[in-house]
């Protein structure tokens, strides 16, 4: 099994990561990541051309142009697939703009907005290679899903996920633990491996799911793809 990793950036690239080892116990030597190039560190990356970082509208574009996915895709077919991380959070920006639910208040109303936004990822593909996509769109960023290893809510809903996160890292960790995480500011793959390295252990995982919505769709999409064990 080989799964290719089309992300938003390199801190989203290592929760996916965990979030794989967990669910799939897929081995980091099983993953290749296709957006963003992670041999680059984040400052040197400032100077790098735009295939070796990432964001949501470079995410789009290998959507509309597909020859990433259908490059990965086509070399062994049915024995990978891709999964294809975007954060809600710039949803309104032009040339993502999706179908609102009514309201963001409850796990109902942010499965619906997920689907929504997977509709909008599937007509950027035109419709290619859906069945062997896995959409792990965050409400509202991924933070929200780190979240849930720190807090005791659903982390889904609540609004500004990042700084919410560091706030609570800042009051949470010791500071052997805080000085370990920030001096990995420089390259937020490790820093972010760092933080999610429960979401690994698959008990841990269950109980993020519980926390946050959309983490927990993402993780049940996961499923058909589980390694069979002969």
């Amino acid at each position: 099994m080989k799964v290719g990793i089309i992300v938003e950036g390199r801190s989203d690239a290592a929760v996916i990561t965990n979030i794989l080892k967990g669910q799939l116990n897929i081995d980091s030597s099983q993953i290749q990541y296709l957006v963003p190039e992670l041999e680059y560190d984040d400052t040197t990356l400032h100077q790098m051309r735009q295939a070796q970082f990432s964001n949501w509208t470079i995410v789009k574009q290998h959507c509309e142009n597909r020859q990433k996915i259908a490059d990965f895709i086509e070399l062994f077919d049915n024995q990978r697939f891709i999964v294809l991380h975007i954060d809600s959070a710039e949803r309104f920006l032009k040339g993502f703009e999706v179908l609102e639910p009514p309201t963001l208040s409850d796990r109902a109303q942010v499965a619906l907005l997920r689907t929504h936004i997977i509709l909008k990822i599937k007509e950027w593909l035109q419709y290619h290679f859906v069945e062997h996509l896995v959409f792990a769109v965050a409400v509202q960023e991924i933070d929200a899903w780190v979240l849930t290893l720190y807090a005791q809510e659903e982390t889904s809903l609540l609004p500004h996920p990042k700084e919410r996160l560091w706030r609570i890292l800042n009051k949470q960790l010791s500071a052997k633990e805080k000085n370990k995480i920030f001096a990995l500011e420089s390259d937020k793959f490790e820093q972010y491996k760092a933080l999610t390295q429960d979401f690994r252990k698959i008990k841990r995982l269950k109980k993020a799911m519980e926390q946050n919505k959309s983490l927990a769709l993402f993780c049940a999409d996961l499923l058909p793809f589980q390694p069979v064990i002969a």
